[in-house]
This record gives C-alpha cells, structure tokens and sequence, in this order.
C-alpha cells in the first residue's frame, strides 16, 4: 500500500511555470500603479513645502526691506528740528525737492515717496512698487495716542511702508519741544 501525502496548503509554481501570462502582467501593473501614486503624492508634498519655504523666504526678506525703509527715516526725522510751537494743524507738507532741505519735523507731515528716495533725492535700490509716507500729529502729552491741535509740546510721528495696496510696516515715535531744548 502506498500512502500520498496531501498538503492542505495549496503551492504556486514558480514564476513562469505554468502562470497564465495575463496573470503575471496584471499583477506588475497593480504594483507600478500603486507605486507611481506614492511617488506622486510624495512628489505633491515636496512641492508644497517648497513653495511654502520660497514664500517664507519672500516674506521674510520684504519685512527686513520695509523696517529698514521705516528706521532710516525714522532715525533722519528725529535728527531734525521740533518745528512750530503755535498749536492748530500742521499743515501737509508740498515739498517736492530732496529732503535734505527739510529742517523740521512738521516739514515731513505728508510726505509720500513711490518708490522711497534718500535724503539726497536718489531712488532707493530694489523699491520699486514700494511707498513710504509719513504723518506729524501734535498728541496730548500724557497720552501720546489722542490726537490735539492744541500744542501740547509733543508731536507723533508715524511712518508707513506700503507694497502695493498693502501695509508691510508701521513705526511710530513721539518727539518733545523739551527734547530739542535739551539738545541745544
């Protein structure tokens, strides 16, 4: 008697050997599918997150650009002269020139520069589409945000950087009549 030994667990040929062809293709397809949808979405994620970096990049960069804008005139407006002392609104400023001629603060109310300019009058390198504008207010003395046109002896100075439409740095200081007095 002859006893066969029968395995519950079915066996697969090796490849090649007696699989339909169509079976064998089928399955690589299945695998390269699957594949190329990984790497896509890989591929979609690194692109974003580049993006993402080069925009960073972008905005990081124009805010250096616009508190630099702001500082160095704000550092020249402070180097000048307290300006009238007679109360009422200061008058917006019709200067035209370079802005080394201005010799006081009131001298800067309203001033707007597309694209900003130095003192001298030159254009500013790399602000093209930028603007720079600033505004003198007599304030009240104990609380430099309320605006007066009485004259308090202190004034606020606010300076904004515009690209566009939209406002990229605002850098505001106050000025004393005493801090001129002091100085002199």
């Amino acid at each position: 008697m002859t006893v066969q030994l029968v395995s519950l667990r079915q066996e697969h040929p090796p490849s090649g050997a007696g699989t339909p062809a169509l079976a064998r293709r089928a399955f690589s397809m299945i695998e390269a599918t699957v594949c190329v949808v990984l790497v896509g979405i890989l591929l979609a994620g690194s692109l974003a997150a580049a993006g993402n970096s080069a925009r960073d990049r972008l905005r990081t960069s124009e805010s250096a650009l616009a508190a630099a804008l702001a500082l160095d005139l704000a550092e020249e407006i402070a180097g000048k002269g307290y300006g009238s002392t007679s109360g009422g609104t200061i008058p917006t400023t019709t200067h035209t020139g370079p802005r080394a001629t201005l010799a006081t603060i009131d001298q800067y109310n309203g001033l707007a520069e597309s694209p900003p300019k130095d003192p001298s009058g030159m254009t500013i390198p790399r602000t093209t589409g930028w603007t720079r504008s600033t505004a003198v207010t007599r304030v009240v003395a104990d609380d430099p945000g309320v605006p007066t046109t009485l004259e308090s002896g202190v004034k606020r100075v606010t300076i904004t950087i515009s690209r566009g439409s939209s406002t990229r740095w605002t850098c505001q200081f106050v000025r004393s009549w005493a801090w001129d007095n002091a100085r002199n």
